[in-house]
């Protein structure tokens, strides 16, 4: 059984969790119904159930979990019953937020998101409902979790120029691995760095350049 007030506060969804492998899941769930991919990430659909993966560290892990109730009304994974309060298409904004009231959960509304056509409520601290107003009603289209924490680069970004010719070549590459061009380029010059640099190299010129800032 899965609860509605624990995915929105904790994103724990019947034992589906951020950072799960895709073994995790499948162990949990078995082989999703359909697959898909956008924007250098893997999506898994059970049913109104959609998990997405984004690569870490040359894993792959859970980024992302979505309740979505615009789906062609298809039904949730079985082991994921709700046993406090049932998402779907007919439910209000107004029901939505008494859920809300009688769990003791503080929502908000998401600046800059919300419009005529689409209100956002945020829960913190992952999670965020969508409701569509385009019917001239409210309905909830999705319930959705994830990570809002800004990430932290210390990295430095590097522009590089390749022929034409090998442009092409490069696409392919990066479309088979299900990353982008940069992604690649930027993963060969990292490769390129660790084997030219031994330990002992890395870490003294590591210090030079400590020294020299």
């Amino acid at each position: 059984m899965a609860s509605v007030k624990e995915f929105l506060t904790t994103g724990n969804l019947g034992g589906v969790h951020l950072g799960m492998s895709a073994e995790e899941l499948r162990a949990l769930l078995g082989e999703p119904e359909a697959t898909g991919f956008q924007r250098e990430a893997d999506i898994w659909k059970y049913g109104a159930l959609q998990l997405v993966f984004r690569k870490e560290t040359g894993h792959s892990l859970l980024a992302m979990i979505v309740l979505s109730t615009n789906d062609g009304g298809k039904a949730w994974p079985k082991n994921l019953s709700f046993k406090d309060w049932m998402p779907g298409s007919d439910r209000s904004i107004e029901e939505f937020l008494q859920f809300l009231a009688e769990a003791g959960i503080q929502g908000r509304l998401r600046p800059g998101f919300s419009s005529e056509y689409q209100v956002n409520y945020i829960v913190e601290p992952g999670a965020e409902a969508v409701f569509n107003l385009e019917s001239g009603r409210s309905r909830l289209e999705k319930i959705v979790y994830t990570d809002r924490t800004p990430a932290k680069n210390n990295s430095r970004q590097v522009s590089v120029s390749v022929p034409e010719s090998y442009w092409k070549h490069l696409q392919k590459l990066a479309s088979a691995q299900k990353i982008s061009v940069a992604k690649l380029c930027s993963g060969w010059v990292l490769e390129r760095i660790r084997k030219e640099l031994a330990p002992s190299a890395f870490a003294a010129l590591t210090e030079q350049v400590k020294a020299d800032d």
